[in-house]
């Protein structure tokens, strides 16, 4: 299978830029992980030729990342190359113009013969972001500059790199970061989201990682 790019252009239309003015989109599948927006007065069909092009980037590099919002800033993540020795990156665009705000490096390019670079969306809870490499390198950074505030690694804390590389997209409750390395050590690890301590892991559940990602429930 020919390697693909998922990230090397990126084609931002009218009803999108719409969407990250009005209505932040902070983390996967949205504010509540369920693909379900509050936007109303959204088009319901295309206009004759097409939503107008308001801008292309190239910045992005390679992956599997989707996008998350804040503020009018677009988040993503990709590599800078498909080759040993590459980096993957969190990327800031400006939703308006297409403009690189910041770049920061997230650590080293996952290959696994069939696509490689990162899956994971970033999460953002106020000034802060957290986004997972296909390594299993987690990152907390600065919204407003992309500067590091900790860092930490799935395979560190017991986890294996999963065949299509760590996929999930971190999920921030409140203060906490909540991910899952899988392993002996404990499936699921939970982080302080200001200072990056590890609070707990999961003692009783020890399955390996695989591609969902954490979501609450209520009950």
């Amino acid at each position: 299978m020919a390697f693909r790019s998922a990230l090397s252009g990126i084609l931002l239309l009218t009803i999108i830029g719409a969407v990250a003015r009005s209505e932040d989109w902070p983390s996967w599948r949205g504010p509540n992980r369920d693909d379900i927006s509050a936007e109303t007065g959204l088009l319901q069909e295309w206009p004759e030729g097409g939503p107008e092009k308001l801008w292309t980037s190239h910045d992005a590099g390679l992956g599997y990342s989707g996008f998350s919002t804040s503020q009018g800033i677009l988040f993503t993540m990709g590599a800078d190359g498909a080759t040993e020795g590459s980096n993957e990156f969190v990327i800031a665009l400006n939703a308006e113009t297409g403009e690189k705000i910041w770049q920061q490096n997230v650590g080293n390019y996952l290959d696994n013969g069939w696509g490689g670079g990162p899956r994971s969306t970033p999460t953002i809870s106020g000034d802060l972001l957290v986004a997972i490499g296909g390594k299993g390198n987690v990152v907390c950074l600065s919204v407003k500059d992309g500067a590091e505030q900790w860092r930490a690694s799935l395979t560190e804390l017991g986890g294996t790199i999963p065949s299509w590389g760590y996929c999930e997209s971190a999920l921030i409750d409140g203060d906490k970061v909540l991910v899952t390395p899988g392993g002996d050590k404990g499936t699921v690890a939970c982080f302080d989201l200001k200072t990056g301590k590890l609070l707990w892991q999961s003692a009783e559940i020890k399955e390996q990682a695989n591609y969902a990602s954490i979501i609450v429930a209520n009950h």
